[in-house]
């Protein structure tokens, strides 16, 4: 089944637009663990690991080291407990990087144990070392350990707190007044140095993961146009066309701007070029985010609407972006700017991107051939 219609005259704007949906508002921090979830899952799953392995050589190395430098002394229980809880809680993280995919929960509860297990252990060796002697090593693991692994802050200074509390209440129970003061002032300047480093570096990360993300869409993307360059677009259609399975239903449209040539020579390249961002600009509004918008290349754009395949609604969504556009070249060039298409819509049927684009280019080729402004509609025909 065939449609033709040439446009005569310009039409009136349609209402039945489907606009893109806005983003909604969220914290930079949160979008930034979201997006990002299972990549931070897989990094604090590698940090953990080589936290317990860095942990036990220092162990090592402390137990051999420290009797040559302090005379008389000797590795208390809690020296040598720290050094099986590693090991047993790298045995967890190994376990949990061989699953095929553990969750992003799991993931950061194995890190909460690696920081927890850390942080105890330097509070009980600091505040049970001596009478007479000050705290050597939680000033240095409350901002070291923040700035090792990625997580949401009230996690990771939650057993922060918790750790430092009992430090510096162990210290005053089992210190010297005088050096359990300094104690608790040096507890509390390095939760107060890991909380602006921490605060630091999660701003670097998250703005990292967005240049990321943004150059990740820039190759994605025509830097002209705004909308999916033909590599992205055909992947994507091809994406779909696959998880659809043997019943697939979408439209695909190709368009393609009658006389824009006419356009460049006679108002110049600039002017084109701001033509093409408002062409794109119309097709990002028409259509829904999640159908494919790509320019296939000059002035050939390529739309597959997904999960619609009704001759009716294909027609009406031509109607439409035949008057938006019309509309928004009026207001850039003075003049309004036809448009010819050719479409094709599938009702569970099967496909491969080759075929659908033949068939699509063919109508497009026919609707040219019926002159300017025109669109030329048709079902799907299987091979």
């Amino acid at each position: 089944m065939i449609k033709r219609c040439c446009s005569a005259g310009r039409g009136k704007p349609g209402n039945g637009a489907s606009l893109a949906p806005g983003h909604a508002g969220v914290f930079a921090h949160a979008r930034y663990r979201r997006e990002a979830r299972n990549e931070i899952a897989a990094r604090n799953l590698r940090l953990s690991e080589a936290a317990c392995l860095l942990t036990c050589g220092l162990l090592l190395f402390f137990y051999a080291v420290t009797p040559q430098i302090i005379r008389g002394w000797h590795p208390t229980p809690q020296h040598l407990l720290f050094f099986p809880s590693m090991v047993v809680v790298y045995a967890l993280v190994r376990l949990v990087r061989r699953m095929r995919r553990p969750r992003p929960t799991l993931s950061t509860a194995v890190t909460l144990l690696c920081e927890s297990t850390i942080l105890l252990f330097c509070a009980l060796i600091d505040a049970m070392e001596g009478q007479a002697v000050r705290g050597t090593f939680m000033p240095v693991i409350v901002i070291a350990l923040p700035v090792l692994f990625v997580l949401p802050l009230r996690l990771s200074y939650l057993p922060i707190l918790a750790a430092e509390t009992l430090y510096v209440v162990m210290s005053y129970r089992l210190k010297l007044p005088s050096v359990a003061q300094y104690d608790a002032f040096g507890a509390l300047v390095g939760l107060l140095c890991s909380l602006c480093v921490g605060v630091m570096v999660q701003n670097l990360r998250m703005q990292d993961h967005e240049l990321q993300v943004r150059y990740q869409q820039l190759s994605m993307h025509d830097g002209l146009v705004g909308v999916l360059n033909k590599a992205t677009g055909e992947a994507e259609m091809r994406r779909y066309l696959e998880s659809a399975g043997e019943r697939i239903t979408c439209m695909l449209l190709m368009i393609d701007l009658d006389n824009f040539k006419q356009v460049n020579d006679r108002l110049g390249h600039l002017k084109g070029d701001e033509l093409l961002r408002g062409v794109g600009a119309v097709l990002a509004r028409v259509f829904r985010a999640t159908d494919v918008v790509c320019r296939f290349g000059g002035d050939e754009f390529c739309v597959l609407i997904k999960y619609a395949g009704d001759g009716a609604l294909l027609q009406e969504r031509c109607r439409i972006l035949r008057e938006e556009l019309s509309r928004a070249s009026q207001e850039m060039i003075g003049e309004p700017l036809a448009v010819s298409i050719g479409g094709i819509w599938m009702q569970q049927q099967t496909a491969g991107l080759e075929e659908l684009l033949r068939q699509a280019d063919k109508a497009l080729y026919e609707a040219k051939a019926q002159g300017k402004g025109c669109y030329v509609l048709r079902a799907y025909r299987e091979a």
